[in-house]
């Protein structure tokens, strides 16, 4: 059974709710002119962290994940980011439209433990490249952090999270974007008398991963500094990812 707990995100402080120029489509995707734009529009775009300027080589002085740490550290110092007070489970909803039907997505972000795919918790989708991997690995390494979620599948038919979204998703939500695939996104917030209550509903026996090289290179880091600070654990000692479900 995965091993999942809500955990207290980095948000960005003092901005409206509408943080659409802060978001950035997934780093594999973004063409350099694409992360320029994103940039100039603001440049706390959350792809300085995600995919920094720089070589790839970090041996290499000024490279990206050096550059993504430094982002990462000064945007902390400064205030622009601001942890939550308290751990929580949030909610992503996407709302879109295919063939003139409305379609919505909806994932819980949380906090997920990590394992080897030879444990058949966390399910492999496919085969990825070493310089995939080697890439993720190294920003993690720099940052010590998570810059996205990875995204996950849990099932679910009878819909017995159904309950759980709807009791999250209860008031205004805590962001709203809009890309430029015209895709609308809420973020939602539970409260903590929601999690205590609910929050046993949410537990998948499997997790199939979708972003598999993500993964890997956080049991690789892990595996290299078992002793790192700054690693996100359980009560129990075991280290955790921060996924979308």
């Amino acid at each position: 059974m995965a091993r999942v707990r809500p955990f207290a995100a980095y948000r960005y402080a003092g901005a409206e709710r509408d943080i659409s120029t802060l978001t950035a489509p997934p780093y594999d995707v973004i063409s350099p002119d694409q992360r320029a734009q994103l940039l100039a529009g603001n440049p706390h775009n959350v792809v300085a962290l995600e995919l920094p300027e720089g070589p790839l080589d970090p041996a290499v002085p000024g490279n990206r994940y050096e550059n993504g740490a430094a982002a990462w550290n000064a945007w902390r110092e400064q205030g622009v980011l601001v942890q939550d007070a308290a751990p929580a489970v949030y909610v992503l909803e996407q709302l879109t439209q295919h063939d003139d039907r409305a379609v919505r997505r909806r994932a819980f972000i949380v906090e997920v433990g990590l394992e080897p795919f030879s444990a058949g918790v966390v399910l492999p989708h496919e085969r990825t490249l070493p310089k995939a991997l080697g890439d993720r690995f190294e920003l993690i390494r720099a940052t010590r952090a998570n810059m996205s979620q990875v995204l996950g599948l849990f099932d679910d038919p009878n819909g017995a999270t159904d309950a759980l979204f709807a009791a999250i998703a209860v008031g205004e939500p805590i962001a709203t974007a809009t890309d430029a695939d015209k895709v609308e996104l809420n973020a939602e917030e539970a409260t903590p008398v929601r999690r205590r209550t609910r929050g046993r509903q949410m537990i998948p026996r499997q997790v199939p991963n979708a972003e598999v090289e993500r993964h890997r290179a956080q049991v690789a880091e892990r595996q290299e500094h078992p002793d790192a600070a700054g690693r996100a654990q359980g009560e129990d000692g075991t280290e955790r990812t921060v996924d979308g479900v």
